[in-house]
């Protein structure tokens, strides 16, 4: 279908690669079958191209080597002036609050979710509050029983809830699980909601294996506290300190608008995007 449309209408192709699931796509089930001509018809789609793209850097190295042509970077635009309408201000209250945003499987984020809950039940006055959606409730509850401190909300879809969620939290998660698969299905991806998070003045800790992409780039630019081996000490200690040390907190803030305004500026990835189509 897409190579029909193309040539049809003599348009370009652009592909834009999110996530490393070429590598994990039909390796199991009874649709194993279908692996060999789906990576046939990729590997064509991507050698007729016009342009292609990758989510990272990490994951543009690779597909260079692996389809032998020239790979793009090109992150989740954002348009920073955009939250600003919306309702920013911390919470005054003494209680703090820590907040996944996002959906939650079993192959990507539970177990290092699950992680974070157990080790944040011994602080006292906290809300961890899981926003999801509807799929992912009952996976978030599984994993969140007997802990009260957990407060599990539906993503209704609203910019407003995104923003001011994570505006009035105080420390936002990243969690990725420490397994192979979970590993090799996220190790090129950045989030789709990191963009947000940078922009909330809210610090981020990043938890997972240091060889996934938003790991080694929460350490090399220092936009979020990272912790990369499954250790409940050391995670605490980290947690302690983005929620009570202030001079920590700037440091990641500071670091997190400078890597947003360089990497995500909406207004400078399209002009990025039409020199590509127009080269």
């Amino acid at each position: 279908m897409i190579e029909w449309i193309q040539n049809r209408f003599k348009c370009k192709l652009v592909i834009h690669f999110m996530d490393d699931w070429l590598d994990t796509a039909y390796t199991t089930g009874v649709f194993k079958f279908l692996r060999k001509k789906m990576l046939e018809k990729v590997n064509s789609l991507v050698k007729n191209s016009d342009a292609t793209m990758a989510i990272s850097n990490s994951m543009a190295n690779a597909y260079q080597q692996r389809f032998n042509r020239e790979f793009s970077v090109f992150h989740n635009g954002f348009s920073i002036d955009s939250i600003q309408k919306y309702n920013l201000k911390k919470s005054s209250e003494t209680q703090k609050i820590i907040t996944y945003f996002g959906s939650v499987f079993e192959q990507a984020q539970s177990e290092s979710l699950r992680d974070l809950i157990e080790v944040t039940a011994s602080i006292k006055n906290i809300q961890f509050k899981i926003v999801t959606p509807q799929y992912s409730i009952p996976l978030c509850k599984k994993i969140s029983t007997a802990h009260n401190h957990v407060q599990i909300e539906e993503i209704n879809g609203s910019d407003s809830q995104f923003f001011e969620t994570i505006s009035k939290s105080n420390l936002l998660l990243l969690p990725v699980n420490f397994d192979k698969e979970s590993t090799q299905f996220i190790k090129y991806s950045m989030p789709t909601k990191l963009p947000g998070y940078l922009a909330s003045k809210t610090p981020i800790l990043v938890y997972g294996p240091k060889e996934i992409e938003q790991t080694s780039s929460a350490q090399e630019k220092k936009w979020g506290a990272c912790v990369t081996e499954r250790n409940p000490e050391v995670l605490i200690k980290e947690i302690h300190k983005c929620l009570y040390d202030s001079s920590f907190q700037s440091e990641l803030l500071k670091n997190s608008e400078i890597f947003l305004k360089k990497e995500f500026d909406m207004n400078q990835l399209r002009e990025d995007f039409q020199a590509i189509l127009n080269h």
